[in-house]
Parts: structure tokens; C-alpha cells; sequence
């Protein structure tokens, strides 16, 4: 780090320039490529964390661009949760089923993979503690070609957040996307917890509107989201 005139440390513009410089150098934004025909799409993640609604933000930006899409789900443990995601793919007018295992994950792969350009999985919802995280059986069957994004809520305390980093590592997730930052303006917790994890991050979510509040990850993005740093 180089050496800094007393001056400038007097500086408060100076000051905040150089800790915003800082923070920018720790966030590491994900390069989201598309390389596979169906790409492949899977969210991961605890309850309550807006997986589902991801999966719905995602499948808007695909009708957008043209992409042929179809949902598939594994989250059949949670009281509506398929019909949620239904319902969703109706509104859209996309196709949509549930698997239960991970063959039935490849068949429904492998039927898809000349009429889609775009597949996405929404996975069970489980609590990081859960002893079936270490199953990952119906995501096997995704393949290795498969995006998997670990999906994380903003207003998660970042001893919590980082915890939930590690232990889902088991499925080998590629990034992370960060859900509901409408809700906060004190993301430091998700900045340390990213670079704690040494994770990325690919998407960010900012409101409940399906077909607007979704958002490739940027660096100033987020600063924006961080108190104090916005107009530095």
C-alpha cells in the first residue's frame, strides 16, 4: 500500500475515496457465459430466501432475449411450493414439471434438450443444518455443465451468511446470488461475507416484480446499496 501524505488523511473526501476503492477491490462479480445449449440453471439456497421467485425473475429475462424456457422443481417438501412455481410458469406460458430423483432429472434433461435453450432447476429449500444437505442426489442428475448459483438474502447477519457459504459448498456451487436488497441499505455484512468465502457474485434482486427486479451483479451496483459509499 503506498505511503499517504498527512493532508490527505485530513481529507474526509480522500479518506472515504480510498476506503470505497478498497471495498470495490473485494468484491468479485461473477462472469455469467452461456456456453451450453440448453444451459442449465440451478438455485440453491435455505427457506425463505426467495429461490422460487428467482426462478421466475430468471425465466422473465430469458422470455425477454427469445430463449426458450422450462422450469423444473425438487422443492416438493414445502407446503406450495410446486403450485407456486405453477402458477409462475403458467403466467409465462412456459412449461414446467417436479422430479423427485435424479434420473428422473436426466430423463426430463435429456427430453428437453432439443426444444429449450434455457432449463432452470429450483431446488429443495433446506436449512444449512439439514443432514440431507450432503445427499445433493436429484441435482446430480443436472449434470456437470450446469450453472448452480447458491441464492442468499441480504438481510442475513454475515457470521450466518458465510456459514451458509461453506456449508454448501458440498454441491459445488459456481456463485452467488443475493436476494432482496430492497430491504437494506447496510450490506457490509454481504461484502465481508463474499470475500470471507472467497465467493462472487453473479445476480442481485431488488423487489418483488417478476419481470423487472432482477439484475446482473456490478461492482458500483452494489456500492450503491452500501451506506455512506453511493455518491463517493
Amino acid at each position: 500500500m503506498r505511503e499517504v501524505s498527512y493532508e490527505n488523511l485530513l481529507s474526509r473526501g480522500y479518506v472515504l475515496k480510498r476506503i470505497r476503492d478498497l471495498i470495490l477491490d473485494n468484491i468479485n462479480i461473477y462472469d455469467i457465459t452461456e456456453p451450453y445449449v440448453p444451459e442449465i440453471t440451478v438455485l440453491l439456497g435455505p427457506t425463505g430466501v426467495g429461490k422460487t421467485t428467482t426462478v421466475a425473475k430468471l425465466a422473465a429475462e430469458n422470455i425477454k432475449k427469445g430463449r426458450r424456457t422450462g422450469i423444473i422443481t425438487t422443492d416438493y417438501f414445502k407446503a406450495g411450493a410446486a403450485e407456486q412455481i405453477e402458477t409462475l410458469a403458467k403466467i409465462m406460458k412456459i412449461p414446467y414439471v417436479s422430479i423427485r430423483n435424479s434420473e428422473d432429472m436426466e430423463r426430463q434433461i435429456d427430453e428437453w434438450s432439443s426444444a429449450m435453450d434455457s432449463i432452470l432447476v429450483d431446488s429443495v429449500g433446506k436449512s444449512p443444518r439439514d443432514e440431507m444437505l450432503s445427499s445433493g442426489d436429484v441435482m446430480a442428475g443436472c449434470g456437470k455443465a450446469a450453472h448452480r448459483f447458491l441464492v442468499v438474502s441480504a438481510s442475513t447477519k454475515g457470521s450466518d451468511l458465510v456459514r451458509i457459504m461453506k456449508q454448501f459448498d458440498i454441491f459445488g456451487y459456481d456463485s452467488v446470488i443475493c436476494t432482496k436488497l430492497e430491504e437494506t441499505y447496510h450490506i457490509g455484512n454481504l461484502i465481508s461475507a463474499l470475500a470471507e468465502a472467497n465467493r462472487s457474485i453473479a445476480y442481485i434482486t431488488t423487489g418483488q416484480k417478476i419481470h423487472v427486479n432482477i439484475e446482473k451483479a456490478s461492482k458500483e451496483r452494489l456500492l450503491g446499496y452500501l451506506e455512506g459509499f453511493a455518491a463517493v
